[in-house]
């Protein structure tokens, strides 16, 4: 399904910047 492939790659994009944000310890 296009949705879960959209929900996934926003997921993977969210959690790039994230980490490129916050430090991985903190998480």
């Amino acid at each position: 399904p296009i949705v879960e492939i959209v929900n996934g790659t926003s997921f993977i994009a969210m959690r790039s910047i994230a980490s490129k944000l916050v430090p991985t310890d903190e998480l």
